[in-house]
């Protein structure tokens, strides 16, 4: 599995920044990583900034559990799979001129459908090209 996805972050504090550290961001199927963790450079949002990552998810020949194999199947024939890009890494706080020195631990998970299209002369089942959105909005626990 390879995937093109751009990630957005919003500060939405108007006193703190914030120190991304450490993060790495990776897709998920039914909780099995089907990408490599891909590393992000560490960043810091100044109050009321944003940031846009443009990533390159890459997980070709990443072996599938065998019990999630048929799961796969069935979806890809039924003609939709879920699976989840998850970041995870460090947050820390920045007010005023003094960071924090502890960092918190950030997991994001933010689901994405798939959706497949009409079957080739083989059978086998092509995902339809186009700009997936998200199922629902990202769950951010910190």
């Amino acid at each position: 599995s390879s995937f093109q996805i751009t990630l957005y972050s919003k500060n939405p504090n108007s006193l703190a920044g914030i120190y991304y550290d450490n993060l790495q961001v990776f897709a998920t199927y039914q909780g099995q990583e089907i990408t490599l963790r891909t590393p992000l450079s560490p960043t810091y949002l100044h109050h009321n900034e944003d940031f846009v990552w443009p990533l390159s998810l890459i997980g070709d020949n990443m072996p599938v559990a065998p019990n999630l194999e048929n799961s796969l199947t069935q979806d890809k024939m039924a003609g939709i799979v879920t699976i989840s890009i998850e970041v995870e890494g460090n947050i820390r706080w920045k007010v005023g001129s003094s960071a924090s020195g502890k960092s918190i631990h950030l997991n994001v998970n933010c689901p994405l459908d798939i959706t497949y299209g009409s079957r080739d002369k083989n059978g086998s089942v092509a995902p339809v090209i186009d700009n997936y959105q998200l199922v629902e909005s990202c769950n951010v626990e910190y």
